[in-house]
């Protein structure tokens, strides 16, 4: 029972150490240079999904143009031949876009990883508990008594559970953010290419809106990783022993960390208009 409940209380105050794991996690990009491990085949898959999907991208490219090309002459509108070159840019600037859709969303993820970098670094992230705090908290069933000893060991094992369905959630939302990045990745072509058409290109202009507003969900959820910590030592002191007290406290700033972490898409797509 020792060893069980002093495993439970690494698990309860360890979260700064997972947080610096989602950190990193929110770093990765399904792009070559900026995913490893598993996460590299993720990559790969994307860039191989998008280099298939490029001729059709292409073809529907053309299509667009010359829907617009037809609707424009209908009325009349090659009257000026401003039109007509302002027609033709758009179908290379789309037949660029298209050609080079991969590279260009590489680089604004790029852009995006920098701000990551700025407001989010690993190495500032401090534990919540002193040294002396957490070998007081591991010891704290070993001193109770024997009416005390149950108490001590389920409000633990209470904490223990909270904290763990916290970081499962937050995890999964961070690595579905790796595969939404990953599927914007691998299907851009498609809506890029209605660039070629002024009345459609605004589901090319949504697209971007929507893959920004991704790649800013993870800056949110990076700067509420941070701001935990010290939420966490504000708030919840320094010290769980005794009765639950500052304990709670700590599970309620962990409630607001995954309440953030879950609302952190709708917040980043509000910012975008996305």
């Amino acid at each position: 029972m020792d060893e069980m409940y002093n495993n439970m209380a690494d698990g309860l105050t360890g979260l700064e150490k997972d947080i610096v794991k989602i950190i990193e996690t929110v770093k990765a990009l399904p792009f070559g240079d900026y995913s490893e491990g598993s996460m590299s085949g993720v990559a790969t898959t994307a860039k191989v999904f998008a280099t298939s999907l490029e001729s059709i991208a292409l073809t529907l490219l053309i299509f667009f143009f010359f829907y617009e090309f037809l609707k424009k002459t209908v009325m009349f509108e090659f009257v000026n031949w401003e039109n007509v070159v302002k027609i033709l840019l758009r179908f290379f600037i789309a037949k660029l876009v298209v050609q080079n859709c991969y590279a260009i969303l590489e680089v604004i993820a790029i852009v995006m990883n920098g701000v990551l970098g700025l407001i989010g670094d690993p190495k500032n992230i401090k534990s919540i508990l002193s040294p002396e705090e957490h070998a007081k908290l591991a010891g704290e069933y070993a001193k109770a008594g024997f009416w005390d000893g149950p108490f001590v060991f389920l409000k633990m094992a209470i904490a223990w559970f909270v904290v763990l369905i916290i970081r499962i959630i937050v995890v999964f939302v961070v690595i579905g953010r790796f595969l939404e990045i990953a599927i914007y990745t691998a299907i851009a072509p498609i809506p890029l290419s209605t660039i070629a058409g002024e009345s459609t290109s605004s589901i090319a202009i949504s697209f971007i809106k929507g893959y920004i507003a991704v790649l800013l969900q993870g800056v949110i959820i990076v700067a509420m990783c941070c701001l935990y910590v010290s939420m966490a030592q504000a708030f919840g002191g320094t010290t769980f022993t005794g009765m639950f007290g500052n304990l709670i406290t700590y599970l309620i700033c962990s409630a607001v960390l995954l309440f953030t972490v879950l609302k952190s898409g709708n917040w980043a797509k509000q910012i975008m208009g996305a």
